[in-house]
């Protein structure tokens, strides 16, 4: 898919330069823009094993300043959250470029101080340029209300790209609305709150640094990815949180709260939903309602939904209940569309009601949806939205929200009048391409999407959950989805859910045997696995084995997402054995550092070359020097001759350039960017500023988690071996994997690792002592000097000797 979109980039990129004509347009994702925030991040289980390090103390006045000056917009997939096909983005709207973001400084610490807060990553502002942009160009296509509801849970993240966004004066009132919203950047660095004793300390200090170490939605999976290994621990401090006085701090713990399924966290959520003051907190808490089906909340949100404050947290709510799908709330959802005859609530309460399953039998809804249909297709064009300045090349047309509209109500009957031929028919007319629709929603969606390219990108999705209940004809559509290679692969991933069981697992297993999109096979696995049929694990360990034999462990992230889930799988219900792990294991375990990529090579000579031309005081002939880095980038043979001298100058030029301002920091990175583009490599150096969607994969702990399990005495003598290897990068799982392995002799390697110089790794060490004694012996393993910890240490210690 990636290819795919590069390519449909590339011609559009053509098009654009053959005709006078501009290419302004932005995809929209399948669903709601509260959906779309789901993939965030897009892949990966969240595991249970992985510790961050806590952040040192960085010195005073240590300024961290990010850098967006080369503003071009980045070629995703088309199966995230940007979808941005405008090639010359920044030519055609200049206010994307001219923001703070580049020229904002960032405190990253003060005397005195051990937590800031972190600079908004190029993430961030893309995640909430993108909307902004479907707002103005597609109005009709998205809700105002659910936009803004996006932008405040996204929260002071999105600063960057409102203040840009203000620039255009269509936006300026939303964007004005959610700055006062969401406040200021915080100007003082948070502080723990008071603790009683040691043990206290650790976790508000280990928490507090968590929470303040990254922004929640800035797409690389980042944010508190260890809070499930101290679920049961870490609630209690999470609910002291939500009432910090910092507000970033407080909303952070919010978002926190979506992890823990207890109904203590489900009602502090539900009580920050109805009473607390913070937007942001606010649709925060109302989208970790939705988004974890909380039962329970339905009576009370339904009750504040006419008292809502603004837009973004009446759709936040309305969003809630549709998903909650308590058939409770439909009288107040029904009610509140009656009192507001405003297109974007319609379209905000139908997509609700679209997504609450209803049996009706007074048939009251089905009356309420009848009259409603009536009423929209009467008058099409008094639903229109528009707005002025800047302006897609397919606009939307004076219907088009009105199709939205009549869809969603079509899907809301479906849901509501279970076995109702005539409701069924009526929604699959919807697959018959109007005069003004077929072409735009194709092109709105980056993928043909065939099958059902003229259902609108807010219902593709509940369109989906409704052909389940459209008998043998609407299966069949979900089997065209399902197969469809052109078809968004988050909208195949639904139809596959919602096939029958049979027809699931066979597309399932033909997905994972096959090379489709990663990501899907993935889905399609987990799928499998809900079925609980033993074929499942003998396909996963089938796929692992083969994987594993030609080449150990994938390298390509996704690939190892797969493996990763493959190995969930087979582990729990019938172990893999330690002879199967064995040869993947200590490739893991103690495999020499990879080589150098070529695109690594490159960079790290490049780097060499700026140094020597901003040390040197008369710069030499650089064309020797300029060659010997084109053959490090294109191979032995250098570049077609063709090809390398005007590669030579254009290299020479950037590098003189450089030397003419060896100081700036920020115009070396341009230079250095600019030269990789020639090369081809663009902008995919690893940079903690880049866009990089992948999340973490925790393939090669899993591994040694199984490990311990399976292996006996042999997984523990070579996971104390890697513990004991100050410098091997999975020293920390090592550790909480000895604790797994029910072997006695591991405690004694992991009593050892409590007086670790890695704080994570004596932390670590605990959890595997506590897992593998059941004793627990609290203390500050993290922040605490030795003496605070040695009471601890002895207890385990004498524990052990009274075992053997």
């Amino acid at each position: 898919m990636a290819l795919r979109a590069a390519i449909l980039v590339s011609v559009l990129g053509l098009a654009a330069a053959a005709s006078p004509r501009r290419d302004l347009d932005v995809a929209l994702p399948p669903g709601f823009p509260l959906d779309w925030i789901r993939a965030v991040p897009i892949t990966g289980r969240r595991p249970a094993d992985v510790l961050t390090k806590p952040r040192e103390v960085p010195q005073e006045g240590t300024r961290v300043v990010p850098s967006v000056r080369q503003v071009e917009v980045p070629r995703t997939s088309g199966s995230d959250l940007l979808r941005i096909v405008t090639v010359d983005l920044v030519v055609e709207i200049p206010w994307v470029a001219e923001h703070e973001f580049g020229r904002r400084k960032f405190l990253q610490g003060k005397p005195g101080a051990l937590y800031s807060i972190p600079p908004i990553p190029r993430t961030a502002y893309w995640a909430a340029l993108a909307p902004l942009l479907r707002l103005q160009l597609h109005p009709s296509m998205v809700s105002r209300g659910e936009t803004l509801a996006f932008l405040l849970e996204i929260g002071e993240a999105a600063i960057p790209a409102l203040e840009a966004a203000r620039s255009e004066p269509a936006l300026k009132v939303d964007c004005d609305l959610l700055l006062h919203q969401i406040g200021k950047l915080p100007d003082r660095d948070p502080s723990p709150l008071p603790a009683d004793n040691p043990w206290d300390a650790m976790v508000h200090r280990l928490l507090v640094n968590e929470l303040t170490d990254a922004h929640p939605y800035s797409l690389d999976g980042s944010f508190l990815p260890w809070s499930p290994a101290l679920s049961a621990d870490l609630l209690p401090y999470v609910l002291r949180y939500v009432q910090h006085s910092s507000p970033f701090l407080r909303r952070n713990a919010v978002n926190c709260l979506q992890r823990f399924s207890q109904k203590e966290a489900t009602d502090a959520l539900l009580r920050i939903a109805m009473e607390t003051d913070d937007a942001v907190s606010r649709v925060r808490a109302l989208t970790a309602i939705a988004r974890g089906r909380r039962s329970g909340c339905a009576h009370a949100l339904a009750d504040l939904l006419p008292r809502t404050r603004s837009d973004g947290e009446r759709a936040a709510v309305l969003h809630a209940l549709g998903c909650l799908g308590d058939e409770v709330a439909i009288p107040s959802i029904t009610a509140y569309a009656d009192q507001h005859q405003n297109s974007d609530i319609w379209m905000e309460c139908l997509g609700a009601l679209a997504r609450i399953p209803s049996a009706d039998a007074k048939k009251t809804l089905r009356t309420w949806l009848r009259s409603a249909e009536a009423r929209i297709m009467s008058e099409p064009a008094r639903w229109r939205v528009q707005r002025s300045g800047i302006q897609a090349d397919i606009p939307d047309s004076a219907r088009l929200r009105s199709q939205i509209l009549v869809q969603l109500i079509r899907i809301a009957t479906v849901r509501c009048s279970p076995g109702d031929a005539a409701a069924a028919n009526a929604l699959l007319a919807c697959l018959q391409p109007g005069p003004d629709q077929a072409a735009p929603v194709a092109r709105r969606g980056m993928y043909p999407n065939s099958p059902i390219a003229t259902i609108h990108s807010a219902a593709q999705m509940l369109f989906l959950e409704a052909l389940a209940a459209c008998g043998e004809k609407g299966e069949a559509i979900l089997v065209q989805v399902a197969d469809g290679e052109d078809v968004d692969p988050a909208l195949r991933g639904a139809a596959l859910r919602l096939l029958p069981d049979a027809v699931a697992r066979a597309k399932s297993a033909a997905l994972v045997r096959g090379n489709g999109h990663p990501g899907l096979r993935a889905f399609a696995l987990e799928l499998l696995d809900r079925a609980e049929d033993r074929g499942v694990t003998d396909l996963a360990r089938e796929f692992l084995l083969a994987q594993w034999r030609s080449g150990a462990v994938p390298q390509d992230p996704q690939m190892q997402l797969f493996c990763d889930l493959a190995l969930q799988m087979v582990g729990p219900k019938h172990r893999i054995t330690w002879e199967e792990l064995r040869d993947v294991f200590h490739a893991i375990a103690d495999a020499p550092p990879a080589p150098l990529t070529t695109r690594e090579a490159t960079e790290k000579a490049l780097g060499a070359l700026m140094d020597e031309v901003a040390a040197a005081v008369k710069l030499p002939d650089l064309r020797k020097p300029i060659l010997e880095l084109i053959k490090t980038a294109r191979g032995p043979k250098g570049a077609p001759p063709q090809d390398q001298d005007a590669m030579v100058r254009r290299i020479d030029a950037l590098l003189r350039g450089w030397r003419d301002r060896a100081g700036d920091a920020d115009y070396r990175e341009l230079i250095f960017d600019s030269v990789l583009d020639i090369f081809g490599f663009g902008r995919a150096r690893t940079d903690p500023n880049e866009l990089q969607f992948q999340a973490p994969v925790p393939l090669r702990e899993r591994v040694l988690l199984e490990s311990a399990r399976t292996g006996g005495a042999q997984a523990t003598a070579t996971l104390a071996r890697v513990l004991a290897n100050p410098t091997h990068t999975l020293r920390r799982h090592a550790a909480l994997a000895l604790g797994f392995t029910r072997d006695r002799d591991a405690g004694k390697h992991l009593v050892g690792a409590l007086d670790d110089a890695d704080p994570i790794v004596r932390f670590c060490a605990y959890l595997g002592l506590k897992q593998l004694t059941g004793q627990d012996h609290r203390a500050d393993w993290i922040f605490g000097d030795g003496e605070s910890r040695r009471a601890a240490r002895t207890e385990y210690t004498r524990w052990l000797l009274k075992q053997r």
